[in-house]
């Protein structure tokens, strides 16, 4: 059997890019924006810390949620100064929202 080229293997299309680069372009942007509003100022909010190893993605979607919802735009070291972990009523709470809306998007494909 002879060898193959890379042109014969179809591939789907992927592209993958590091959030550095997502990060930089970003700031690069920004500065040719916004040059005359200064620099960007980085902010290290402290953040409530899971117990276990499985409920990150929970709390991504608890502080995202809390985010957008409250529309917060600044004062993000006054509003993130909890380090305590999420209650399991939280956590429930944003799994029972999250599989509401999701079943509710699935439902209304269906419909359509």
């Amino acid at each position: 059997m002879g060898k193959r080229s890379r042109r014969s293997v179809s591939r789907p299309h992927s592209r993958s890019i590091s959030p550095i680069h997502s990060i930089s372009s970003a700031m690069e942007a920004s500065r040719r924006l916004n040059s005359r509003k200064g620099r960007v100022k980085w902010i290290i909010p402290m953040s409530r810390m899971q117990v276990g190893s499985y409920e990150c993605g929970y709390y991504v979607m608890l502080h995202m949620l809390n985010i957008v919802s409250a529309v917060i735009l600044e004062m993000w070291d006054e509003r993130f100064a909890n380090p305590e972990p999420f209650s399991s009523e939280e956590i429930d709470e944003v799994r029972t929202r999250w599989a509401s809306y999701f079943l509710e998007m699935t439902q209304s494909i269906n419909d359509t």
